[in-house]
């Protein structure tokens, strides 16, 4: 683990970790001790097995999850660029969750971190296309050319977002 991008990464991956079983895993078990169905200590053996073997079990049977996720936010052969939007999304995963706790809102970090990547993914787009303006279309290398195709499926999803929002808001209103 040389890139310190990486090591980042790591950490804030241990700190999402942290953050959510600080605030998931209490209300998942609160029940069983409250109601004295279950002892604290065999409640939190319960659960963090059960969660392990979720997760475990789920992505053995459906990995579909994973390669939603994938095709969400695709960065092509730019790991650097994958690594830093990452960081981002973990960063803010860790931050809106402590927030929430402190003023005692209920959160997801899963959806968390499905918003954290499509807004990463959406300020990539912003910048590549902000870097691309002043490059010529001549001598594009197939690099370029796999990272235009990314930021297109990129754009689509940002966009298909942004009406589903907008058909979201239409309908409540």
């Amino acid at each position: 683990m040389d890139s310190p991008l990486l090591r980042v990464a790591v950490a804030l991956t241990l700190g999402v970790i942290l953050v959510n079983g600080w605030t998931d895993a209490p209300n998942a078990i609160a029940t069983c001790v409250v109601t004295r169905c279950m002892s604290a200590r065999a409640a939190i053996v319960m659960a963090a097995i059960f969660n392990f073997l979720g997760v475990y079990v789920m992505t053995m049977l459906s990995p579909k999850v994973a390669e939603t996720i994938t095709k969400m936010v695709d960065f092509g052969a730019n790991s650097k660029e994958a690594i830093v939007a990452l960081s981002a999304a973990l960063f803010a995963i860790v931050l809106w969750a402590t927030l929430a706790w402190f003023f005692g809102i209920p959160t997801s970090e899963s959806h968390a971190l499905i918003a954290g990547l499509t807004g990463s993914g959406g300020c990539s787009v912003v910048l590549y296309l902000l870097q691309r303006r002043d490059k010529k279309k001549d001598g594009r290398t197939e690099e370029d050319k796999q990272r235009d195709e990314a930021m297109k499926r990129q754009s689509k999803l940002l966009l298909g977002l942004a009406h589903d929002r907008i058909v979201y808001l239409g309908c409540c209103y």
